[in-house]
């Protein structure tokens, strides 16, 4: 069944060499995606309320924007996956915040520590409402702030996600800048894939917790392309069909630069999984990845496929 909209958003629920010194979280599950339409509907995700014994509950749930829920029945492709219609796209990125927020309060609450993986682009930009901390309370000083891919360029080059979301989030917040993963801004990527897989693997298990040999984020966020990519993910690459025990893959293609992204297993082992788009041009790849099962290294958005579920 197609979902009839015309403006789409989806939402999908990586540290540096520094040391590591904050004080210390246990691991939730789920998945989450969001999506949205401005005149018919929009997709945007839910999870359970979390508690918050430090931080205080943000006065408004943030899920007014959720217009419509729809659940995809046993049989379906993606059965199980929730899909939540939005207002329009300022609700999905109020809606992606409070996702945020939660899941890392309540990550926080039981282990003392929380995860997050985030990707550049769109979704990134999402996150500024985050610096609300009225309405958003995070626990930013027990963190570890990831990047699900990134561009294999200098630190302080303009199309930098690390330097983005100092702009946009982590500088405004003053979030301790040793917990956050990021690249050492070579332009090779494997090195780069290398070094940053192995920032994570030093991580304690209180941090970043591990289960069947694979992190697991508290909260992976991912945007996805018209085109069905995921991180740098990209159709008919190897990359999407990995199956190795890399977290952290080199990518390079003819158009540079090259960039890392963790492995399709590692976005899947989110305890909850968010991807977040819109655009009324996204509307028909939502439904391709929702509706459709295509070789496996044809359309990545189809291979979201966590545990926990997801939520669209």
């Amino acid at each position: 069944a197609s979902f009839g909209m015309s403006l789409v958003c989806l939402m999908l629920l990586l540290h540096s060499t520094e040391a590591f010194r904050i004080p210390t979280l246990p691991y939730i599950g789920g998945t989450s995606l969001i999506r949205s339409a401005s005149r018919l509907g929009s997709l945007s995700l839910a999870v359970r309320p979390a508690r918050s014994t430090s931080l205080a509950a943000s006065p408004r749930a943030s899920l007014e924007g959720v217009i419509r829920t729809h659940v995809i029945p046993p049989g379906k492709s993606h059965a199980g996956t929730t899909v939540h219609i939005c207002r329009d796209a300022a609700a999905v990125s109020d809606v992606v915040c409070h996702l945020v927020s939660s899941s890392c309060r309540a990550a926080a609450d039981q282990r003392g520590y929380a995860a997050l993986a985030v990707p550049g682009g769109s979704v990134l930009k999402m996150l500024g409402g985050l610096t609300d901390q009225a309405r958003f309370p995070m626990p930013w000083r027990t963190m570890h702030f990831a990047y699900v891919n990134h561009k294999c360029v200098p630190r302080d080059d303009a199309s930098s996600t690390h330097a983005k979301a100092l702009a946009l989030l982590l500088e405004p917040v003053v979030f301790p800048l040793m917990n956050a993963a990021t690249t050492t801004g070579s332009s090779d990527p494997v090195k780069e894939a290398r070094d940053y897989e192995q920032t994570m693997r030093l991580l304690p298990p209180e941090v970043l917790p591990v289960s069947g040999g694979l992190p697991v984020y508290d909260m992976v966020l991912l945007g996805m392309g018209s085109d069905g990519h995921i991180g740098s993910l990209y159709p008919g690459r190897p990359e999407v069909v990995y199956a190795g025990d890399a977290w952290v893959l080199p990518v390079t293609k003819e158009k540079p630069p090259p960039s890392i992204t963790m492995s399709l297993p590692v976005m899947n082992a989110g305890a909850k999984v968010v991807v977040a788009m819109t655009g009324e041009k996204k509307a028909g790849a939502v439904r391709r990845a929702l509706e459709m099962d295509e070789a496996p290294d044809a359309f990545p958005g189809q291979r979201v496929s966590p545990k926990g579920g997801a939520v669209w």
